[in-house]
């Protein structure tokens, strides 16, 4: 979810008439170019209706969740949301990568669910974490490639997560952080009935900035 939606074709990118010297174009042109092409993506698939299928990562899936995190810690954008660097990331053994995507498997107090695209040959497409803290589900790790974002996908992503936390004995509120250079994602996050809480913590790896808690009650059982 890049920009603002510009007037007209979205694909329609300017010419210039015959016998008159072509405009320069800005150094931004080549990321414009690409924000339509995203933006464009997200429609067709909002109007064909895309087809995801919501699961939770299992022992086997480490491959694809090593990729998908090092996409998310590499994306500028999102990259923002995380603790982890993608440095860090990419250092980690194989045995590391399989131990995180055996949580679920294994009765952790932890489960990751991912967005599967039946279109594109069951590419992960997106993914959410969410943690067993006692009375809160705490979720964390939520990442959508740019041409997943604005599908509904998130939606579903969130709705397995709390769905998750409701089978737990306790937990009473989904709980997150959001970073304050992150407006968007903490729109969507009012929009699915998140609200502020006041707390915030300092960003790990920058002090000067907040990550602000966000709570969702949840409904009684």
């Amino acid at each position: 979810m890049h920009g603002n939606v510009h007037s007209g074709h979205p694909l329609s990118l300017g010419v210039h008439k015959a016998g008159s010297a072509p405009r320069c174009r800005p150094r931004f042109f080549v990321p414009q170019v690409r924000r339509k092409l995203l933006w464009w993506n997200r429609r067709v698939r909002q109007y064909l209706g895309m087809a995801y299928t919501i699961r939770a990562v299992r022992t086997a899936d480490w491959e694809k969740l090593r990729e998908l995190r090092l996409s998310a810690l590499a994306d500028p954008i999102a990259s923002v949301a995380f603790n982890e660097t993608y440095e860090n990331a990419a250092a980690q053994s194989d045995e590391f990568w399989k131990r995180r995507a055996e949580q679920g498997s294994r009765g952790l107090l932890a489960e990751t669910f991912i967005g599967e695209d039946g279109a594109d040959g069951g590419l992960w497409a997106g993914s959410v974490t969410v943690l067993d803290e006692g009375d809160s589900a705490h979720v964390v790790g939520v990442y959508l490639r740019p041409e997943h974002r604005g599908t509904g996908l998130a939606v579903l992503l969130f709705a397995a997560a709390e769905e998750w936390a409701l089978e737990r004995p306790f937990v009473t509120r989904m709980v997150l952080h959001v970073h304050e250079n992150n407006p968007r994602a903490e729109a969507f996050y009012r929009r699915v009935g998140y609200r502020r809480t006041g707390a915030f913590v300092k960003d790990p790896k920058a002090s000067e900035f907040r990550e602000y808690e966000m709570i969702r009650r949840l409904p009684v059982r």
